[in-house]
Protein backbone atom coordinates (compact mmCIF):
# COMPACT_ATOMS: atom_id res chain seq x y z
CA UNK A 1 0.00 0.00 0.00
CA UNK A 2 2.98 2.06 0.37
CA UNK A 3 3.20 3.76 -3.23
CA UNK A 4 -0.32 4.44 -3.59
CA UNK A 5 -0.74 5.99 -0.13
CA UNK A 6 2.37 7.87 -0.22
CA UNK A 7 2.00 9.36 -3.53
CA UNK A 8 -1.72 10.71 -2.68
CA UNK A 9 -0.37 12.11 0.20
CA UNK A 10 -2.49 10.11 2.51
CA UNK A 11 -0.12 10.26 5.39
CA UNK A 12 -2.50 9.87 8.64
CA UNK A 13 -3.42 6.45 6.64
CA UNK A 14 0.56 5.38 5.81
CA UNK A 15 1.66 6.04 9.23
CA UNK A 16 -1.08 3.85 10.53
CA UNK A 17 -0.76 0.79 8.85
CA UNK A 18 2.95 1.47 8.58
CA UNK A 19 3.41 1.01 12.11
CA UNK A 20 1.03 -1.87 12.35
CA UNK A 21 3.43 -3.65 9.59
CA UNK A 22 6.49 -2.77 11.96
CA UNK A 23 4.70 -4.62 15.05
CA UNK A 24 4.33 -7.07 12.87
CA UNK A 25 7.59 -7.71 11.59
CA UNK A 26 8.83 -7.57 14.59
CA UNK A 27 6.73 -10.35 16.49
CA UNK A 28 7.76 -12.35 13.45
CA UNK A 29 11.04 -11.44 13.75
CA UNK A 30 11.49 -10.40 10.10
CA UNK A 31 14.20 -7.64 10.39
CA UNK A 32 14.10 -7.21 6.75
CA UNK A 33 10.70 -6.49 6.47
CA UNK A 34 10.81 -3.98 9.54
CA UNK A 35 14.14 -1.96 8.06
CA UNK A 36 11.88 -1.50 5.04
CA UNK A 37 8.92 -0.53 7.12
CA UNK A 38 10.98 1.68 9.17
CA UNK A 39 12.24 3.27 5.87
CA UNK A 40 8.43 4.07 4.97
CA UNK A 41 7.16 5.14 7.99
CA UNK A 42 10.02 7.87 7.78
CA UNK A 43 8.64 8.91 4.82
CA UNK A 44 5.56 9.47 6.09
CA UNK A 45 6.88 11.56 9.00
CA UNK A 46 8.72 13.80 6.44
CA UNK A 47 5.76 14.26 4.56
CA UNK A 48 4.03 15.55 7.50
CA UNK A 49 7.37 17.75 8.21
CA UNK A 50 8.52 15.42 10.94
CA UNK A 51 11.92 15.33 10.04
CA UNK A 52 13.85 14.71 13.15
CA UNK A 53 11.11 12.26 13.93
CA UNK A 54 12.14 10.49 10.66
CA UNK A 55 15.98 10.70 11.10
CA UNK A 56 15.51 9.04 14.18
CA UNK A 57 13.57 5.98 12.08
CA UNK A 58 16.01 6.18 9.65
CA UNK A 59 18.61 5.69 12.14
CA UNK A 60 17.39 2.21 12.91
CA UNK A 61 16.73 1.19 8.99
CA UNK A 62 20.50 2.07 9.28
CA UNK A 63 21.41 -0.15 11.97
CA UNK A 64 19.08 -2.90 10.68
CA UNK A 65 20.42 -3.17 7.38
CA UNK A 66 24.32 -3.07 8.78
CA UNK A 67 22.95 -6.52 10.49
CA UNK A 68 21.74 -7.99 7.78
CA UNK A 69 24.72 -6.65 5.78
CA UNK A 70 22.70 -5.58 2.86
CA UNK A 71 24.85 -2.59 1.51
CA UNK A 72 22.05 -1.76 -1.15
CA UNK A 73 19.26 -1.30 1.68
CA UNK A 74 21.79 0.78 3.64
CA UNK A 75 22.76 3.06 0.55
CA UNK A 76 19.12 3.78 0.01
CA UNK A 77 18.44 4.37 3.74
CA UNK A 78 21.79 7.12 4.30
CA UNK A 79 20.94 8.30 0.81
CA UNK A 80 17.74 9.70 2.49
CA UNK A 81 19.33 10.34 5.66
CA UNK A 82 21.73 12.62 4.02
CA UNK A 83 18.79 14.54 2.39
CA UNK A 84 17.23 15.22 5.82
CA UNK A 85 20.15 16.52 7.46
CA UNK A 86 20.27 18.67 4.63
CA UNK A 87 16.76 19.99 5.57
CA UNK A 88 17.77 20.65 9.40
CA UNK A 89 20.86 22.38 7.71
CA UNK A 90 23.09 20.01 9.73
CA UNK A 91 25.74 20.56 6.62
CA UNK A 92 28.68 18.88 8.03
CA UNK A 93 26.71 15.88 9.44
CA UNK A 94 24.99 15.80 5.58
CA UNK A 95 27.83 15.43 4.05
CA UNK A 96 29.56 12.92 6.20
CA UNK A 97 26.15 10.75 5.67
CA UNK A 98 26.37 10.83 1.82
CA UNK A 99 30.07 10.27 1.86
CA UNK A 100 29.43 6.84 3.58
CA UNK A 101 26.21 6.72 1.31
CA UNK A 102 28.44 6.72 -2.17
CA UNK A 103 30.85 4.64 -0.67
CA UNK A 104 28.32 1.64 -0.49
CA UNK A 105 27.90 1.87 -4.11
CA UNK A 106 27.69 -1.08 -6.34
CA UNK A 107 30.02 -0.72 -9.60
CA UNK A 108 26.27 -1.08 -11.69
CA UNK A 109 23.34 0.82 -10.73
CA UNK A 110 19.62 0.80 -12.21
CA UNK A 111 18.72 4.15 -13.88
CA UNK A 112 16.07 4.64 -10.82
CA UNK A 113 18.33 3.74 -8.45
CA UNK A 114 21.02 6.07 -10.15
CA UNK A 115 18.68 9.22 -10.26
CA UNK A 116 17.41 8.86 -7.08
CA UNK A 117 21.10 8.83 -5.76
CA UNK A 118 22.15 11.84 -8.14
CA UNK A 119 19.34 13.89 -6.21
CA UNK A 120 20.43 13.26 -2.87
CA UNK A 121 24.35 14.49 -4.20
CA UNK A 122 22.60 17.45 -5.90
CA UNK A 123 20.30 18.29 -2.59
CA UNK A 124 23.13 18.06 -0.71
CA UNK A 125 25.57 20.21 -3.31
CA UNK A 126 23.48 23.09 -2.71
CA UNK A 127 25.00 23.64 0.70
CA UNK A 128 28.20 25.15 -1.08
CA UNK A 129 28.06 24.93 -5.07
CA UNK A 130 24.50 25.86 -6.50
CA UNK A 131 26.22 25.08 -10.39
CA UNK A 132 27.12 21.89 -9.16
CA UNK A 133 23.65 20.93 -7.82
CA UNK A 134 21.91 22.43 -10.81
CA UNK A 135 24.01 19.52 -12.88
CA UNK A 136 23.11 16.94 -10.66
CA UNK A 137 19.69 17.16 -10.53
CA UNK A 138 19.48 17.44 -14.18
CA UNK A 139 21.53 14.35 -14.57
CA UNK A 140 19.16 12.81 -12.33
CA UNK A 141 16.38 13.77 -14.60
CA UNK A 142 17.88 12.21 -17.49
CA UNK A 143 18.10 8.89 -15.83
CA UNK A 144 15.32 9.25 -14.41
CA UNK A 145 13.28 9.65 -18.31
CA UNK A 146 15.60 6.35 -18.90
CA UNK A 147 14.13 4.44 -15.82
CA UNK A 148 10.78 5.54 -16.91
CA UNK A 149 10.36 7.04 -13.70
CA UNK A 150 7.65 10.13 -13.94
CA UNK A 151 8.10 10.59 -9.93
CA UNK A 152 11.21 10.74 -10.10
CA UNK A 153 11.85 13.09 -13.00
CA UNK A 154 9.06 15.29 -11.03
CA UNK A 155 11.33 15.51 -8.31
CA UNK A 156 14.42 16.72 -10.63
CA UNK A 157 12.69 19.30 -12.23
CA UNK A 158 11.17 20.37 -8.88
CA UNK A 159 14.93 20.42 -7.51
CA UNK A 160 15.90 22.03 -10.80
CA UNK A 161 13.88 25.03 -10.13
CA UNK A 162 14.42 25.24 -6.69
CA UNK A 163 18.21 25.68 -7.66
CA UNK A 164 17.32 28.31 -9.99
CA UNK A 165 15.62 30.25 -7.87
CA UNK A 166 18.76 29.84 -5.39
CA UNK A 167 21.08 31.29 -8.22
CA UNK A 168 18.82 34.40 -8.75
CA UNK A 169 17.30 33.21 -11.93
CA UNK A 170 13.37 33.11 -11.59
CA UNK A 171 12.48 32.64 -15.35
CA UNK A 172 14.66 29.32 -15.84
CA UNK A 173 12.95 28.39 -12.31
CA UNK A 174 9.67 28.52 -13.67
CA UNK A 175 10.45 26.79 -17.08
CA UNK A 176 11.95 24.03 -14.81
CA UNK A 177 8.42 23.92 -12.20
CA UNK A 178 6.12 24.39 -14.91
CA UNK A 179 7.54 21.14 -16.99
CA UNK A 180 7.08 19.40 -13.54
CA UNK A 181 3.76 20.15 -13.38
CA UNK A 182 3.32 19.05 -17.18
CA UNK A 183 5.07 15.62 -16.34
CA UNK A 184 2.55 15.15 -13.63
CA UNK A 185 -0.04 15.90 -15.78
CA UNK A 186 0.82 13.35 -18.26
CA UNK A 187 1.85 10.46 -15.65
CA UNK A 188 0.14 11.04 -12.31
CA UNK A 189 1.04 13.47 -9.27
CA UNK A 190 3.46 12.83 -7.01
CA UNK A 191 1.57 14.85 -3.91
CA UNK A 192 4.56 15.47 -2.13
CA UNK A 193 6.25 16.57 -5.34
CA UNK A 194 3.65 18.57 -6.55
CA UNK A 195 2.89 20.14 -2.95
CA UNK A 196 6.98 21.17 -3.70
CA UNK A 197 6.56 22.11 -7.37
CA UNK A 198 3.03 24.52 -6.63
CA UNK A 199 5.36 26.15 -3.61
CA UNK A 200 8.76 26.83 -6.45
CA UNK A 201 5.82 27.70 -9.16
CA UNK A 202 4.46 30.61 -6.69
CA UNK A 203 8.44 31.75 -5.66
CA UNK A 204 9.30 31.95 -8.97
CA UNK A 205 5.92 34.10 -10.15
CA UNK A 206 6.29 36.14 -6.85
CA UNK A 207 9.68 36.63 -8.02
CA UNK A 208 9.07 37.79 -11.30
CA UNK A 209 6.60 40.28 -10.37
CA UNK A 210 3.75 38.14 -10.99
CA UNK A 211 1.53 38.52 -8.10
CA UNK A 212 -1.54 37.73 -8.95
CA UNK A 213 -0.86 34.18 -10.39
CA UNK A 214 1.33 33.66 -7.49
CA UNK A 215 -1.54 33.79 -5.17
CA UNK A 216 -4.11 32.17 -7.55
CA UNK A 217 -1.33 29.57 -6.96
CA UNK A 218 -1.21 29.58 -2.94
CA UNK A 219 -5.41 29.42 -3.79
CA UNK A 220 -5.22 26.13 -5.81
CA UNK A 221 -2.65 24.64 -3.15
CA UNK A 222 -4.14 25.90 -0.11
CA UNK A 223 -7.63 23.93 -1.49
CA UNK A 224 -5.72 20.65 -2.71
CA UNK A 225 -3.65 20.42 1.09
CA UNK A 226 -7.16 21.12 2.77
CA UNK A 227 -8.90 18.31 0.78
CA UNK A 228 -5.97 15.98 1.59
CA UNK A 229 -6.13 16.59 4.95
CA UNK A 230 -2.15 17.57 4.56
CA UNK A 231 -1.88 20.69 7.59
CA UNK A 232 1.51 21.03 6.95
CA UNK A 233 1.18 21.31 3.52
CA UNK A 234 -1.52 23.89 3.93
CA UNK A 235 1.00 25.83 6.71
CA UNK A 236 3.46 25.97 3.57
CA UNK A 237 1.02 27.45 1.93
CA UNK A 238 0.25 29.78 3.61
CA UNK A 239 3.38 31.01 4.85
CA UNK A 240 3.97 31.65 0.84
CA UNK A 241 0.46 33.24 0.51
CA UNK A 242 1.99 35.66 2.99
CA UNK A 243 4.43 36.75 1.26
CA UNK A 244 2.39 37.82 -2.07
CA UNK A 245 0.25 39.47 0.18
CA UNK A 246 2.85 41.49 1.96
CA UNK A 247 4.26 41.81 -1.78
CA UNK A 248 1.21 43.22 -2.85
CA UNK A 249 0.79 45.86 -0.20
CA UNK A 250 -2.72 44.03 1.00
CA UNK A 251 -4.13 41.95 3.57
CA UNK A 252 -7.11 40.66 1.06
CA UNK A 253 -6.84 38.21 -1.33
CA UNK A 254 -4.81 39.16 -4.72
Amino acid sequence: MFPYLHDRGRVQDLERLTRHAITLARSSGNTRAEGRALGHLASAYYSAGHVRQALLLLDEAVELSEHLADDVARMCHLGNRAALLRELDQDADARATLARCLALRPDHLAPGEEAMLLGHQGYVAELTDLRSALSYHLRSRERAREAGSAVIEQVALCNMGRTHLGLGEPARALQSFEEALRVMAADGAHWNAERETRLGQAQALRALGRLGEAGEVCTALLQEAATRGDSYGRGLAEYEFGHVLRALGTNGRP
